[in-house]
């Protein structure tokens, strides 16, 4: 099973707003981009690198200029965030 967190979901609003003052265009391809690499994740969750500074089950995965963190248990994985790749991550800021 697959489970998007809210603030995911509003990490991919961040990031279509920030692209779309430019090109509309654009902004809707990296969203498309991004969720075509989340969808395998149901079921190849053991694709991304393990992030073991964020916890044991934390994976990442990088999506051309972004970083998109997730947790893998055995029956669910749970989409956390999408974040620029040149943004300093010290906590992924779930909680």
């Amino acid at each position: 099973m697959l489970r998007r967190t809210a603030r995911y979901t509003e990490d991919l609003h961040d990031v279509w707003a920030y692209i779309a003052r430019d090109n509309l265009l654009a902004a809707d391809l990296v969203i498309q981009q991004i969720e075509a690499r989340v969808t395998p994740l149901a079921t190849y969750p053991e694709l991304g690198e393990q992030q073991p500074q964020f916890g044991d089950e934390v994976r990442r995965i990088t999506i051309g200029s972004y970083l998109l963190y997730y947790e893998y248990h055995p029956d669910v994985v749970t989409v956390l965030r999408v974040l620029h790749a040149a943004r300093r991550i010290e906590d992924l800021g779930t909680q």
